[in-house]
């Protein structure tokens, strides 16, 4: 029983942080730019909580990407 109290709980924190992210960038990842993604940056997408942690991963995502340095 308490099994699956505590998967029911994990279950409702984990989609209470997806609802607190507009629509378009919770799917941002779900076009080409998903396949970019390492593992380790797909777990870390998935604990991303509000639009403002999402803009600051997706723009940290792309710099490290960003083949000139020079770029703002």
């Amino acid at each position: 029983m308490k099994k699956s109290a505590l998967s029911m709980l994990l279950l409702l924190v984990s989609s209470s942080a997806a609802a607190q992210l507009s629509h378009s960038l919770w799917t941002y990842f779900e076009g080409p730019e998903g396949f970019l993604l390492t593992k380790a940056e797909k777990k870390a997408w998935k604990e991303v909580a509000s639009d403002e942690e999402a803009e600051a991963f997706i723009a940290l995502f792309w710099a490290k990407r960003d083949p000139d340095l020079s770029t703002p």
